[in-house]
């Protein structure tokens, strides 16, 4: 949520928070959601979007909106464990993934860009500030 925050501004801090919870109830009933596990303990989630959801997507692209890492599990390769379970699962309706990060967080930039991610330049999301959009070509 910090993201969001940092996206959205102060003033729509609680109307985000909303769009959250109904959007992660959506991508539990679509499952759109992505976990990963280590000694059975759940460390991480993936969630997208897709064209059903927002009418401006592409219908090949899932758009990663929702991830989170457990702080202890940061460190470790959960991340990628993740993004590759979340790819095998969507390669046969989607041909790209797309996300977004804010300007300041280099880190997620940084483990992006060492997973695949090139950076979209002719692209943003008007309501949101600050933010950099990345996309990744999936292989069939």
């Amino acid at each position: 949520m910090t993201e969001e925050k940092l996206a959205v501004g102060d003033s729509e801090v609680q109307k985000s928070i909303d769009r959250w919870e109904k959007r992660l109830k959506i991508q539990l009933s679509k499952s759109q959601i992505v976990v990963v596990e280590k000694n059975y303990d759940l460390v991480g989630f993936m969630g997208f979007v897709d064209k059903s959801q927002y009418h401006w997507l592409d219908p090949n692209i899932a758009y990663v909106v929702d991830t989170y890492i457990v702080p202890e599990a940061r460190k470790t390769n959960a991340a990628r464990r993740m993004f590759r379970e979340f790819n095998l699962r969507i390669k046969t309706k989607y041909s790209e993934i797309w996300t977004n990060v804010n300007v300041n967080n280099k880190r997620v930039q940084r483990m992006l860009q060492k997973m695949g991610f090139k950076e979209v330049d002719d692209f943003k999301v008007k309501k949101f500030k600050d933010q950099i959009y990345f996309k990744f070509k999936i292989e069939s």
